[in-house]
């Protein structure tokens, strides 16, 4: 942890702009796999804010190797 209790990896993500919700959602993922936590945090985002859960993006996301398209497919 860092001084502002912060894990370092989150920190890390959260210092090159994805939101924190996205960053822990790739780590329970990917791990610190630093181009599937790039890859996914975005589309995480655009998805999740179409209103799907959580859970459901994270999965369809890792299911079609952060495909975004393929992943808004599966969930509809």
């Amino acid at each position: 942890m860092t001084e502002q209790g912060e894990d370092p990896t989150v920190r890390k993500y959260l210092l090159m702009g994805y939101s924190k919700e996205a960053v822990i959602a790739a780590l329970k993922t990917y791990g610190d796999l630093q181009n599937k936590v790039v890859q996914f945090c975005p589309s995480y985002t655009r998805i999740r804010e179409m209103g799907f859960a959580a859970d459901a993006v994270a999965g369809a996301l890792a299911m079609h190797d952060n495909d975004e398209d393929r992943a808004i497919s599966y969930l509809v």
